[in-house]
């Protein structure tokens, strides 16, 4: 069923084979349930989504019983859950990975003619799964046509490089838009990140000049998306994401 990269090294460096890894459907749920009394059923909310648990069956091979806790002293340092999350890559799905990190009551191995077995319990905190790649789109003539080939928003990065002066600089995608409200000179730059919320100008952070009561960091739905900028003229412009699966 092949193997898996863990922290940028394949689970063969470290002679683990994946024995079996059930398919994850779907994370599990934060449900918000309201019962009223007098009223039959419950008040079911749209529920926020968990963690996701990935638990994968592993055989570690050796040829002696010192080798054998040779391996495990190096697979102790590779799954360190105090490293934190680290991209996790299936082989049966190349282009995607999972934010993962080992979390469990405790890891131990069954030991069988000098051979290792064990179900590794890996938690995605992020229950999404990403593009090992993203995507970036040049603006032309101030708009530009993104596709998210994803099953879930993808969250934008802009990059703008003025080419012109200009006192305010505006994303729309539909009735949704981004404002920024500034004196852009010829030669200034623009990042906007919609997934960490950061707004710099120059490189300098600039969150004070964003239009707080009316724009908003929106997120590129599932699909094809037009985009454009006003004003119109003052400024080349790219825009990168990362397409997500539930």
């Amino acid at each position: 069923m092949g193997g898996f990269t863990f922290a940028g090294e394949h689970c063969s460096v470290y002679h683990l084979r994946l024995m079996k890894s059930p398919v994850s459907l779907l994370p599990a749920t934060r449900d918000r349930v309201i019962v009223l009394p007098g009223r039959h059923g419950a008040l079911r909310m749209i529920p926020d989504l968990g963690e996701r648990t990935l638990s994968l069956v592993c055989w570690l091979e050796s040829r002696s019983v010192s080798e054998l806790h040779t391996r495990f002293e190096r697979l102790r340092a590779w799954l360190n859950p105090l490293r934190g999350e680290q991209r996790l890559i299936f082989d049966r799905v190349p282009g995607r990975y999972y934010l993962a990190v080992y979390a469990g009551g405790g890891l131990d191995a069954e030991v069988t003619g000098k051979q290792g077995l064990f179900t590794l319990e890996m938690v995605c905190p992020d229950p999404f799964s990403y593009a090992a790649e993203e995507k970036q789109v040049a603006f032309s003539a101030d708009s530009a046509v993104v596709n998210n080939a994803g099953t879930h928003e993808a969250l934008p990065v802009f990059a703008v490089s003025f080419t012109a002066a200009a006192s305010e600089w505006k994303v729309v995608l539909g009735a949704r838009y981004l404002r920024v409200v500034h004196g852009f000179n010829f030669g200034d730059t623009l990042d906007v990140d919609s997934a960490t919320g950061k707004v710099l100008i120059n490189g300098l952070t600039a969150l004070d000049k964003l239009d707080w009561q009316n724009s908003e960091f929106f997120a590129l739905p599932p699909g094809q998306s037009t985009l454009c900028i006003m004003p119109a003229g003052v400024c080349t412009a790219t825009v990168r994401f990362r397409e997500r699966w539930l």
